[in-house]
């Protein structure tokens, strides 16, 4: 559902050079993944909260990376 949505905004939005969709990813990735994935890790039962937001968040945020590349190359 990410990719779709990504894919909507990417073509809405007119991003047609890398540095533009580098700007998408880090906007998308920091501003709603890395940052649901925080609030979701502050939970009582995660023993490491940040440590887990973190290296998660890093995954959402290369995945958005991945996804805007691929978007553009196909564009």
């Amino acid at each position: 559902m990410i990719t779709i949505a990504s894919a909507i905004l990417f073509y809405t939005l007119n991003i047609s050079s890398f540095n533009a969709a580098l700007e998408f990813s880090l906007l998308i990735g920091f501003g709603f993944l890395v940052a649901n994935t925080v609030n979701i890790a502050i939970n009582p039962n995660i023993p490491r909260p940040i440590l887990y937001g973190i290296i998660s968040g890093s995954y959402h945020l290369a995945g958005i990376l991945m996804i805007s590349v691929i978007l553009l190359i196909m564009k």
